[in-house]
């Protein structure tokens, strides 16, 4: 899904979360309402990561009331997937993985979470007990000096074993994403 963090003019921050669904940069809206909202107005077709100031009127048959304050909100989504991603193989135990940023505007990329496993669909790497140094699979979170350099940013997978095949996958995170 995407969220959006909405900031009022009186300083307290919401997080609001949109529905699952198909959305794209070019075709997303932002909601700000109550549960089972029947009377809601929806502004569409707003740009990912530019900030909007929204206020309001009511209108009745005596004419339109006081404009509401102002309220900003940026729209964000999940960064897209890194780009140009390869792998090498550097010895019989570890491999070296490169990757850029994603292509498309994603907002600030704070690190990228790396995951191996033998198993396709990461069901290893996804436990508990996954870690950068575990054997065999993995769940690396890097970040810091190890991507503010010029891309391609690289990690080494070691610990596997030889003559067994892995997957391995990369995902960018902004500031939507929190490491546990």
């Amino acid at each position: 899904g995407y969220e959006w963090i909405v900031e009022f003019l009186s300083g307290t921050n919401k997080m609001l979360t949109s529905p699952e669904h198909s959305l794209v940069p070019v075709d997303t809206s932002l909601s700000i309402r109550t549960n089972d909202c029947a009377n809601c107005l929806y502004a569409s077709g707003l740009e990912a990561f530019q900030l909007r100031y929204v206020r309001i009127r009511a209108v009745s048959a005596l004419g339109p009331g006081p404009w509401s304050n102002y309220s900003s909100a940026t729209p964000s989504r999940i960064p897209d997937a890194p780009s140009q991603f390869s792998v090498e193989v550097t010895s019989g135990s570890s491999v070296r993985l490169y990757w850029y940023p994603p292509a498309t505007l994603s907002g600030t990329i704070l690190g990228y979470s790396v995951q191996w496993d033998s198993d396709p669909d990461f069901v290893n790497s996804e436990s508990v007990d996954a870690t950068c140094v575990s054997i065999g699979y993995g769940d690396c979170f890097i970040d810091g000096a190890a991507i503010s350099g010029t891309p391609p940013f690289e990690y080494e997978a070691s610990l596997l074993t030889s003559n067994v095949t892995y997957w391995f996958r990369i995902a960018a995170r902004n500031e939507l994403y929190t490491v546990d």
